[in-house]
């Protein structure tokens, strides 16, 4: 199974080696990365082209808009270039644990489901408040319904990054209203 993760970026190039080596080094291998730069002014560009170079990661499209458009449409721009069968979108200045993808396409096998949800942790960089985890309000196995009330009655951040789901389910337009 094959996973599509798309990172849009726009001025993040304190983040962009450790996000992009995050994904480098995922213990799961089945990775196409597809990054999009949303006219970025600073070395973002230059900075994510030479941490792929140093890895030889090869499974990697970069697309560069003309002119900055926002993050939903560098999502957006992203998703029409996957060609993965789930999708996980991560911020440019996230990093991910290097199970994450391998757990993450386990439960989804496991479960034959169409969207994996997960816990994440924040980090505070620019102030001296300690890490937290931010933890779903769904455990287990929800059906669809249970998992859009949830969003929709703002118990389950509707954020794409903890988001994990099936390419297919992403082209239908609830994903563009709620998640992106």
């Amino acid at each position: 199974m094959k996973v599509s993760v798309i990172i849009p970026f726009h001025k993040v190039e304190a983040y962009t080696e450790s996000c992009i080596q995050s994904i480098i080094d995922q213990t799961y291998n089945n990775i196409e990365l597809i990054l999009v730069n949303d006219k970025s002014p600073d070395k973002s560009l230059h900075l994510a082209k030479e941490v792929i170079l140093l890895n030889a990661f090869r499974d990697v499209t970069i697309i560069e808009h003309a002119e900055n458009r926002g993050v939903s449409a560098a999502r957006n721009t992203g998703l029409a270039a996957a060609t993965g069968d789930f999708v996980l979108f991560v911020d440019s200045d996230d990093t991910l644990e290097p199970t994450m993808l391998e757990e993450m396409t386990n439960i989804v096998n496991k479960h034959n489901v169409d969207i994996a949800i997960c816990n994440v942790w924040r980090i505070h960089t620019k102030d001296s408040q300690q890490q937290n985890a931010w933890k779903s309000a769904l455990t287990g196995l929800v059906d669809s319904n249970t998992a859009v009330e949830a969003i929709l009655d703002f118990r389950e951040k509707a954020c794409v990054w903890k988001k994990f789901p099936r390419e297919s389910l992403c082209l239908e337009e609830f994903i563009y209203k709620i998640f992106i």
